[in-house]
C-alpha cells in the first residue's frame, strides 16, 4: 500500500524523488522541525552555562531554520543527488 502524496503537501511521488520512503522521509522530516522550531519561537529561553557546558537557544533555532529551509528546497525541486541510492533500469526491446 503506497503513499498518497497528493494528499501530503502537494507532493506527487513523480516529482523526482528515488522512491515513495524518501519522499515520505523528508516530508516527514520537515514536518518534524516545523514543529520544534515553532515550540521553541513560542517559547523562547536565553542562552546559558552550566558546569562547562554552553546551550544557545539561539544557535538551535538559526540550525533548525536552515534545516527547514534546505528541506523545502529538496521537497520542491524533488532532489535526487542526496538520496542515499540510485535507480538504474534498462528497456529491451
Amino acid at each position: 500500500m503506497g503513499t498518497d502524496f497528493t494528499q501530503m503537501d502537494g507532493v506527487e511521488a513523480s516529482a523526482g524523488f528515488p522512491s515513495e520512503d524518501y519522499a515520505t522521509n523528508l516530508i516527514t522530516t520537515r514536518l518534524n522541525v516545523s514543529k520544534r522550531l515553532s515550540e521553541i519561537t513560542s517559547n523562547p529561553k536565553p542562552s546559558y552555562s552550566i558546569n562547562g557546558q554552553t546551550i544557545q537557544w539561539s544557535a538551535y533555532h538559526d540550525m533548525l531554520t536552515e534545516t527547514l529551509s534546505r528541506l523545502n528546497k529538496l521537497i520542491a525541486e524533488g532532489e535526487v543527488d542526496t538520496a542515499p541510492f540510485e535507480i538504474h533500469s534498462q528497456g529491451i526491446t
